[in-house]
């Protein structure tokens, strides 16, 4: 998978994975902080781009909580 597919396939998941964030820490600059540290992790591990929708929230999710 390139880097623009798995940019397009992080795309999907930006604003969810910011509502998590804003609920969080409810803030927003450090919501924003939260979501380039989520998906510099996602970005480079290969097994979240080929699981399923579901199972990608989950990890997003799981992320966001650490």
């Amino acid at each position: 998978m390139n880097a623009r597919q798995k940019a397009d396939i992080l795309r999907i998941y930006e604003r969810y994975c910011y509502q998590i964030s804003m609920y969080l820490l409810k803030d927003e600059e450090l919501s924003c902080e939260a979501v380039k540290t989520t998906f510099l992790q996602l970005a480079v591990d290969p097994i979240f781009f080929e699981t399923s929708p579901s199972i990608q929230k989950a990890q997003i999710k799981r992320l966001n909580f650490n």
